[in-house]
Formats: structure tokens, C-alpha cells, sequence
């Protein structure tokens, strides 16, 4: 059975931030032919967080400190080190988190940035790299 992915983004996203989700989804289905779900932060992440699915899913929190909660929770519990100054204006991340409220086994895929254009960067930097997915598809319409 495929992997379900689970794509959660911030209570406020910018719609370039959902954009990239999207984009992120379409490239999940046509690279992995598999499922994906959105969820949208509330101030209650840990209500938004009661969705995930424990067996053979796959989590990616998308955003960055401004436009997402769940983000600053990490940030402020050491798990991810991401502010305005780092990784800098329009600079993206791409890091695996084990938040222990979830669990110790449990691998989140973050994909932040220190700006909402740092987002999509990190947004479209791995779905290059780690899906193979020429970053001028977006523009042109080729794999």
C-alpha cells in the first residue's frame, strides 16, 4: 500500500505558501501515483495534529514562523531553528523533526522558511531534489 501524505500549512498562509502546497501535491501524485490530504493549522495545532494518520503516512508542515503556530512551538521547544535572520531573507529549509508530543518515532518533514518566499524555496528545492521534479515545470509544463 502507498504512503498517505499528509500536508499541513499554517493558519496564515499566504497564498503563495498554498500555491506551493499545491504544487507540492501535484508532484506527490504524479512522481509516487500516491495520496495526499491538506489540513490547515488553527491556533489549536494540537486539534489540527489529532489528523494524523499513524500507519503509512508521511507528515510535511509547510510554512514559516509567521504564518504558522506549529512552527513557533518547535522553534520554541529547540526542535527547529528557524527565524527571519536564518536561514535569511527568502531562505528555505528542508529538516526532519521528531516532536515527542507525537511520539519518539514519529518524523515530521518540515519545509520553512524565514519568509513566505523562503517557503516556496524550500517547497520547490525539494520537490527537485528529492522527487526529481525540474524546478521550470511550474513555467514551462515538463517533468
Amino acid at each position: 500500500m502507498k504512503p498517505l501524505f499528509q500536508i499541513f500549512y499554517g493558519e496564515k498562509a499566504t497564498s503563495l505558501e498554498i500555491t506551493a502546497c499545491h504544487d507540492l501535491r501535484d508532484d506527490i501524485q504524479l512522481v509516487l501515483d500516491s495520496r495526499v490530504e491538506f489540513f490547515q493549522f488553527t491556533t489549536n495545532f494540537t486539534q489540527t495534529l489529532s489528523n494524523i494518520e499513524p500507519i503509512n503516512s508521511i507528515q510535511i508542515i509547510v510554512g514559516s514562523p509567521s504564518t504558522n503556530t506549529y512552527l513557533n512551538h518547535l522553534i520554541e521547544n529547540q526542535l527547529l531553528k528557524l527565524t527571519p535572520e536564518y536561514p535569511g531573507k527568502r531562505g528555505g529549509l528542508i529538516q526532519i523533526v521528531n516532536d515527542p508530543a507525537l511520539g519518539q518515532d514519529h518524523q515530521l518533514i518540515i519545509l520553512g522558511g524565514s519568509d513566505p518566499q523562503g517557503t516556496q524555496y524550500a517547497v520547490y528545492d525539494f520537490c527537485h531534489n528529492e522527487l526529481g521534479i525540474d524546478p521550470f515545470r511550474y513555467w514551462t509544463g515538463y517533468i
